[in-house]
């Protein structure tokens, strides 16, 4: 398993943001903004970032092009999306970057969320085979405003779509805000998790989410690692840091998934 972050959770500066990679001991990084809050990828300074990542030895892990964000309906917006897929795939190729995380779609305020529409089933597999000429792998997030919110939910996309290079991005954070138990819902994926978002937090007594500090909320980040462990996931553990001071947050969510890492190595789940 490899210890990387989202980088513009704390800093869209990429010089600064590689510099508290290699500070906090991370091994990679998983770009979305670069540059500014409105340069997202691949629409960035691709040399720039190609140089910065050779420079410093940093494996891109994954790239977040914003890719089916927009709501079902949108129709218009997603599809110019995927007609300018080729952008992400030929920027991916050339600084070595392995998968490209998309989203679910945006739930709509009327209408079932969870119904698997087939127009949907065919824009993920456009681009998948798109994705798949390039040997890339299609990550698909279940996110708290997306339409898949959970695990199983996510896991019945995935069977929906039905190929083996579109695999979950799996936030057990956005699960457990949606009232799924992260363990049941990395059950529901089981061996088809390409890489996993690391957030923490608990839901109050008043309903409302709070952020916590990774691996002091609700989450179970020890049972999730041991789990993959067991299952043999070695794809990369994507940090998002939303507890302020955000640079001290990193440091220390950093050491502590560094930690939980290793003790998964040693440890088992049963069942």
């Amino acid at each position: 398993m490899l210890p990387v972050w989202l980088t513009d959770t704390v800093t869209s500066d990429l010089d600064r943001a590689l510099h508290y990679t290699l500070l906090w001991g991370l091994q990679g990084v998983e770009l979305r903004t670069v540059g500014s809050a409105a340069d997202r990828v691949p629409r960035v300074d691709e040399q720039k970032v190609k140089r910065s990542l050779e420079n410093d030895e940093m494996l891109p892990a994954a790239v977040s092009p914003g890719l089916f964000e927009a709501p079902l309906s949108a129709r218009a917006r997603w599809m110019n999306g995927l007609a300018t897929f080729d952008e992400t795939v030929r920027f991916c190729e050339r600084i070595g970057c392995p998968r490209v995380v998309v989203s679910s779609f945006r739930r709509e305020e009327n209408g079932p969320s969870e119904a698997l529409p087939e127009e949907a089933v065919r824009a993920y597999r456009r681009a998948a085979d798109r994705a798949a000429r390039a040997g890339l792998m299609l990550a698909v997030l279940n996110e708290t405003d997306g339409r898949r919110q959970t695990g199983a939910s996510l896991a019945r996309l995935l069977d929906a779509v039905d190929r083996p290079d579109v695999q979950a991005a799996w936030n057990p954070a956005a699960a457990l805000r949606a009232g799924e138990p992260p363990a049941e819902g990395l059950r529901a994926l089981e061996g088809r998790v390409t890489l996993v978002r690391c957030a923490d937090g608990e839901v109050g007594a008043d309903g409302a989410w709070r952020s916590a500090s990774f691996g002091q909320g609700d989450v179970g980040w020890e049972e999730q690692l041991q789990r993959l462990s067991s299952a043999g996931f070695e794809g990369p553990l994507s940090l998002e840091i939303h507890v302020e001071p955000r640079p001290r947050e990193g440091l220390r969510a950093a050491t502590r998934l560094i930690k939980m890492i290793r003790a998964a190595g040693r440890l088992k789940v049963e069942g």
